[in-house]
């Protein structure tokens, strides 16, 4: 079996910038503890892989570049598992922002060193790792799901969720430390996930229904709520729920704006034509003074044209409050969903509108 050199000089968790006690390891003489204590079979060759992979992730993790030598670490916990690479691993992934794998990986360590006989992690990793442990509960954000209809799988990220505890008053969930997958049916209907902060995509998958995605923008320990609920649709796939509220719209609420806006028209358009055949009519006695015996011709001129003008400006106006009250009326008969039996007029029975104004009358006249 051999011994599994372990180099204390490359330990990622002593690499931290800026740490004295970093400072203190750097080019002690390696550790070297007793590969069989507590790991799983392996051969010869496997072994020095698995040495030559962490000594490959502690030189990259000097260097900082953390997904290589996370990568690195992975290979080597592959071959020969220890929790010294497996805390490194967590301690990569804390570096990446990734809390809730690196928490997983920095409880596996503890773990594993517990049950190797706890010979595996040094006093300052052991301690290391609950600092990191706890800084990592601070960082992870909470949300409680409920999921509607119950028996609903749910993915986020793309990922399947992993069971991590079931003893509370609900079970609680872990988002982003398994591989891409398809969405799983959770433990029951209302649940806790924990997940690293930040932007996440919950998608529910129930047979026979639409699929739910819902968009979450989550602040480092941050608690929220969401409802994943799935509507209820026929089997053409058709949402239930959106053909109702559609058809409630159409057949108990008619849309009668149209209808209001032409009904104003018409009102307004009645209004000026009112007001300019008024003025027209009072041009009158200014018409017949100024064109009298003791008349000027400029003057007699200058009235009858404002009088013309106003009288055509009162026969436009009339023209199109007629036909905006004709066009409303229509349009409020006719609207759907209208619960009146009265049919609607045809359209040709508002077509003989008649407006007129006169120097002595006005008015409209027509067939309604």
């Amino acid at each position: 079996m051999g011994r599994f050199l372990v180099i204390c000089a490359g330990l990622v968790g002593l690499l931290e910038a800026g740490t004295a006690h970093a400072q203190s390891n750097a080019g002690t003489a390696p550790a070297t503890p007793d590969a069989s204590a507590g790991s799983g079979p392996a051969t010869g060759g496997s072994v020095d892989e698995a040495r030559a992979a962490f000594q490959e992730g502690t030189l990259l993790a000097k260097q900082a570049r953390w997904v290589d030598a996370l990568q690195a670490f992975e290979r080597s916990d592959a071959l020969h598992a220890h929790a010294i690479t497996t805390y490194n691993i967590g301690y990569c992934e804390r570096l990446l922002g990734h809390w809730t794998r690196a928490r997983k990986m920095l409880e596996k360590a503890l773990a594993d060193h517990k049950a190797r006989g706890e010979v595996e992690l040094p006093p300052d990793l052991l301690t290391a790792t609950q600092t990191f442990l706890s800084e990592a509960d601070r960082q992870i954000a909470r949300v409680l799901v409920t999921v509607t209809p119950e028996g609903g799988a749910v993915a986020v990220d793309g990922r399947p969720l992993e069971l991590a505890a079931t003893d509370g008053p609900r079970p609680v969930l872990l988002a982003g430390t398994r591989a891409v997958g398809p969405a799983e049916v959770p433990p029951a209907p209302s649940f806790e996930v924990q997940l690293d902060p930040g932007s996440h995509v919950f998608v529910l998958v129930s047979k026979g229904r639409a699929d739910v995605v819902a968009s979450q923008t989550l602040a480092s320990g941050s608690r929220g709520v969401l409802e994943l609920r799935a509507p209820v649709s026929d089997a053409a796939g058709v949402s239930r729920d959106a053909v109702s509220v559609s058809g409630e719209a159409t057949a108990g609420k008619p849309n009668r704006v149209p209808a209001f806006i032409a009904l104003g028209v018409g009102a307004a358009g009645i209004a000026t034509g009112s007001v300019s055949g008024l003025v027209a009519f009072g041009k009158k006695s200014a018409v017949s003074s100024a064109c009298g015996p003791n008349g000027d011709a400029t003057s007699c001129d200058a009235q009858q044209a404002a009088g013309n003008r106003a009288a055509d400006v009162a026969t436009i106006a009339f023209i199109a409050g007629g036909l905006g009250v004709a066009a409303g009326a229509v349009l409020l008969l006719a609207a759907p969903g209208e619960k009146s039996t009265k049919a609607a007029p045809p359209a040709s029975s508002y077509s003989h509108v008649r407006p007129w104004v006169g120097w002595q009358s006005l008015g409209v006249q027509g067939d309604f």
